[in-house]
């Protein structure tokens, strides 16, 4: 094994002790991160990755005097575009002290021109700092239910058998856990093909199970009717009118939306039952991987093949669309788009197929810019960018990326 590490880090593959210190920056310990920093600066008072990651860590620390003595130092290295941006990024939390530091980095990196701070990187890729959420213990996995280990404990892609299988053990004690975990189990136990090693009657009682507990929890909310009538039947079998009418019906209630603002409180709960030090991160983390248990929604409605029945099921997925247009995270309106693509061809309307193949194309090409103004910003570690991550307010994040 210490063979394999030197070779990996000769390649280098494995973590620096910069970048070590940066992944305790990532994961919110700030004081840690300063002093792997300040011990790699005792060695080498120019690294400049060192200093880097140190003036980081005291801006979020909320040490403004001694980030400055950090970024001055690190000047002398030159008039890198990342010190640029620092030191703005320093005096805008000097001048607006409330403001968001996640939106205090993204105004900076704007005073500053938008730099291009992807070629010239000081970090490699998070990626590559290690594990960005800590490993859960052998003595602590032992004692995690069924539901906190589906969420938390790393278990397998979502189209493994290892997969499905914990999720219909978690599905045994739905009564039990929040509605976040039963979503989630519920997305599982309904992908759009079968996966071979699963018992397929198995899976359909479970997720008819956590179908009905999830109805119950938010009787008002027509998305969890409308993600227990999915689990009812697999992803081949077409909707029949009392489906569609179903579906009709759970668009009349009040709310139609995944619960992600609860969603992310709940997690944070889970998590802080047995990790308290990292539940925010573990949460964060979570939230962004949580199914949303739609898979089958146009797959059956596809199947139709009466041509009235089409043309209602088709009239359905747009206003499912529509309905999720509202949300606040990326992942719901990208869904949104394709699902009133799917819907206006299922009815055959060649113009609204064309107007919301338009619409989808302006999204895809403003998401894309969003990530391509991410990518430009470079990597920065900031503990901020999952602690002051909201699903509200996903989108509108984003759009301050390219404003």
């Amino acid at each position: 094994m210490k063979l394999l590490a030197l070779l990996l880090g000769a390649l280098g593959f494995a973590p620096t002790a910069v970048e070590r210190a940066a992944l305790l920056q990532f994961r919110g310990d700030a004081a840690a991160a300063l002093s792997a920093a300040d011990t790699i600066l005792a060695k080498d008072p120019q690294d400049a990755r060192a200093l880097f990651v140190a003036a980081c860590a005291a801006v979020e620390a909320g040490d403004l005097d001694r980030a400055s003595v950090y970024t001055g130092r690190l000047e002398q290295h030159g008039r890198d575009p990342h010190v640029v941006v620092l030191k703005r990024l320093i005096e805008r939390r000097r001048e607006r002290k409330d403001e968001p530091l996640r939106e205090a980095l993204v105004l900076a990196w704007r005073d500053t021109g938008r730099p291009d701070l992807s070629g010239n990187r000081i970090l490699r890729e998070s990626e590559s700092w290690g594990q960005l959420v800590p490993k859960i213990d052998r003595p602590v996995r032992a004692r995690l239910t069924a539901g906190e280990r589906f969420m938390f404990d790393g278990i397998g892609s979502a189209t493994s058998a290892a997969y499905v299988k914990a999720a219909i053990r978690a599905a045994a004690d739905a009564e039990k856990q929040p509605v976040v975990v039963n979503l989630d189990v519920l997305g599982a136990l309904t992908p759009f093909a079968a996966i071979k090693g699963i018992d397929a009657q198995a899976a359909s009682r479970a997720a008819a199970h956590v179908g009905r507990v999830v109805v119950a929890a938010e009787p008002d909310n027509g998305y969890m009717e409308l993600a227990s009538l999915l689990a009812a039947a697999p992803g081949t079998v077409p909707f029949n009118a009392d489906d569609l009418s179903a579906i009709e019906r759970a668009l009349g209630k009040p709310r139609f939306e995944y619960p992600r603002e609860g969603s992310l409180t709940q997690l944070r709960q889970l998590a802080a039952h047995f990790d308290p030090g990292h539940a925010e991160l573990r949460a964060w983390s979570a939230a962004l991987g949580a199914s949303v248990p739609l898979f089958r929604l146009w797959q059956r409605a596809e199947a139709v093949k009466d041509p009235e029945l089409r043309v209602r099921a088709g009239r359905v997925l747009q206003a499912v669309g529509l309905r999720l247009r509202e949300a606040g995270t990326a992942l719901e309106k990208s869904l949104s788009f394709a699902l009133e693509v799917k819907g206006a061809e299922l009815r055959g309307d060649a113009a609204a197929v064309e107007a919301a193949k338009a619409a989808r194309a302006q999204w895809w090409a403003w998401h894309q810019a969003t990530e391509d103004a991410r990518r430009r910003m470079g990597n920065w570690p900031f503990a901020a960018g999952w602690r002051e991550w909201t699903p509200a307010g996903e989108v509108a994040y984003m759009r301050k990326l390219t404003d």
